[in-house]
């Protein structure tokens, strides 16, 4: 049987890294509680985290500095976002629809972009 320690251990490092992780999700469960409010409901929200993500990776590990990465995942993020909000305003496409294609698309490209950029 395991002794106290491991075990009070193991769940102390399980919470912290719990709590660490579900930052970004909190940062952006708090920014979609205002676009609801707004009468958009962004499905693709996933997608937008992969995305910039992914261009916050590139671009920090391309240029060495992490404030361009962060810029860059901004800007990869507003870009995503203008094509949503062109998908759900001007096209009048389902916002579900849209929104789990784009997570879908999002996985997809961030996968595939990560193993380029490995190559």
């Amino acid at each position: 049987m395991f002794d106290d320690f491991v075990v009070s251990s193991f769940l102390v490092t399980w919470l912290a890294a719990s709590v660490r992780l579900a930052g970004p999700l909190l940062l952006t469960a708090l920014g979609e509680i205002f676009a609801e409010r707004s009468g958009v409901l962004n499905v693709g929200i996933e997608g937008t985290i992969l995305i910039g993500a992914l261009a916050a990776y590139l671009v920090t590990y391309q240029s060495g500095t992490p404030w361009t990465g962060f810029a860059a995942a901004i800007l990869a993020g507003i870009l995503a976002n203008l094509l949503l909000a062109w998908m759900y305003v001007t096209v009048r496409a389902n916002q579900v629809v849209v929104g789990i294609v784009f997570n879908i698309l999002a996985l997809g490209a961030a996968s595939y972009g990560y193993r380029l950029a490995l190559a």
